[in-house]
């Protein structure tokens, strides 16, 4: 979901509590994604939702990258 003008989104996704996620973006698919700035966060549970706020461009593309926590 995003806001009116444009600047904010919430995103919402299955997850599972064995994983960490980024958010990343990419402002044409090129395939360089870059990590949102949002940093490194673990599951809500069975779903995930994050507020997220970013500059005005013209076109977005966000994924949601799962990753494995490190382990001692």
């Amino acid at each position: 979901d995003f806001n009116p003008g444009g600047t904010a989104a919430a995103f919402t996704w299955t997850s599972v509590p064995n994983r960490y996620y980024y958010i990343q973006k990419e402002l044409q698919l090129n395939l360089s994604w870059v990590d949102s700035g949002v940093g490194l966060f673990g599951s809500g549970g069975a779903t995930t939702s994050v507020g997220y706020g970013d500059t005005n461009a013209p076109s977005r593309f966000y994924r949601i990258q799962a990753v494995r926590p490190l382990t001692p």
